[in-house]
Parts: structure tokens; sequence; C-alpha cells
């Protein structure tokens, strides 16, 4: 049996955290240069995804949460669709997109379960999340693969049950 060579090992840990630097980025707005490698390495992308859910609740009418895997394909479909939508600034401008991994932030989607218990262990699932009049989220919900007429379609749903006028 071949061994597996060490520098492969090395890329991979690399190509890893390079993902994740990546990631922390788009999600907390910071640039790439910001910070020190210090800081990185004792960094939590669970607190940079608490603190984006955080900042897009308090500035945004409407939410959408992403939760996927890495491995997942449709999870990846719909990874490359919010890239798409992160780029589109009318659109970031109105909605608030936070992306999550299921297996590293899973701290935030245990906290997320108990407010909004329309998670459930099914991934991808996207949740939307809009205010109603008297200031308290209310979630709508979508698993499996998505596309943006899905996404708006779900939107919409959020905004008219925030409304008072569920169907």
């Amino acid at each position: 049996m071949r061994k597996f060579p060490t520098y492969l090992f090395s890329l991979l840990l690399f190509s890893y955290s390079a993902l994740q630097a990546e990631r922390i980025h788009q999600a907390t707005g910071t640039n790439k240069n910001q910070g020190s490698a210090n800081d990185f390495a004792n960094s939590n992308p669970n607190d940079f995804n608490r603190k984006a859910l955080k900042e897009a609740k308090e500035k945004k009418q409407v939410v959408l949460i992403s939760v996927g895997l890495g491995w997942c394909p449709a999870c990846s479909d719909l990874h490359d669709v919010f890239r798409t939508l992160k780029e589109d600034r009318s659109f970031k401008e109105q909605v608030g997109l936070v992306e999550l991994d299921a297996e590293d932030d899973r701290d935030l989607i245990k906290d997320l379960k108990q407010e909004f218990d329309s998670i459930k262990p099914s991934w991808p699932v996207l949740l939307a999340i809009a205010k109603d009049k008297d200031g308290k989220w209310i979630s709508t919900v979508r698993r499996g693969r998505l596309g943006t007429v899905e996404i708006q379609a779900l939107i919409s749903e959020a905004k008219t049950k925030s409304a008072g006028e569920a169907k």
C-alpha cells in the first residue's frame, strides 16, 4: 500500500486555509490584506458568520441564510448562485446574504434551530427570514437545488408572510 505523499497533504491543507480565508473575507466584507496572519490563525469562522448574520439582521428587512456542506453537489450549486447574487449590487442592497457550512458552523446552526424550527438536517437548506410588523423574525424555507427564480420566489414569500398576508 502506497503512503500519501507529505507534500500533497501540505498542499491540501494550504488550499483549505486559503478557501476559509476567502470565505471569511466575503462574510465580513474585509480586505484580504487587513489583519495579521496570527489574527486569522486564531479566528473561528463561526464567529465571523455569527457577526455577518447579526449585521445582516440589523441592516436588512430580509436575510437569506444558506446552510450546506462542502462536499454536497447541490450545496455547491447553491454556493455558486449565492456568489452571483453577492456580485449583484442592487440585490445585495435589499437582501442580506449569509452562507453557513453545516460542519464548520454547528454552534450557530444550533442557535438558528432554536430560533427558527424550520432548519432540519437536509442539505442544502435556504432560509429566508423577514421582520413582521412587530419586529419578530418570520422564516420561510426551501431545500434542495435552487436557482435564482426559486430564490426570488422565496424572498417574495418571506416578504408576504412578514406583512401578515401569509397563505
